[in-house]
């Protein structure tokens, strides 16, 4: 894995994801998302169908207004902090970044962190916030 320096929501960023497969996009590709079929997400990774506009949509707008304080409350969280005591042995600090595959034939794999907390030995604890709506609840 290699750190990818981005600011997330940037239009930098979202040419970067565009050129990727990323992990938001792994319910896809296995066929468990039931708003977008595999085809789908290849249609517009060749550009052959355009990507809705999520701008709008309350559930997303809604996440990205809570990665700040959830990604918090996850770092102050005593029940957290418990859970991942073997294995991070210093604060919780969960940073928002991106990263990609280091080898050249995983160049094309992507992953934008909501939170990722480094460790010593180049290993990640990662942090994904999602908002959910009532059908996914």
């Amino acid at each position: 894995m290699q750190i990818v320096d981005l600011e997330q929501k940037s239009q930098k960023w979202l040419d970067w994801r565009e050129k990727r497969i990323t992990a938001s996009e792994t319910p896809t590709i296995l066929g468990l998302n039931p708003d977008m079929t595999p085809y789908q997400l290849l249609g517009q990774k060749l550009e052959v169908f355009a990507r809705p506009d999520l701008s709008r949509n309350p559930y997303v707008r809604m996440g990205v207004e809570m990665e700040d304080p959830v990604r918090c409350r996850i770092e102050d969280s005593e029940e957290i902090k418990a859970l991942i005591a073997p294995y991070v042995h210093e604060e919780l600090l969960l940073i928002p970044v991106c990263a990609e595959g280091t080898k050249s034939s995983h160049k094309h794999l992507g992953a934008s962190y909501d939170g990722l907390h480094l460790l010593s030995d180049i290993k990640g604890f990662p942090a994904e916030i999602k908002y959910p709506s009532e059908k996914t609840w």
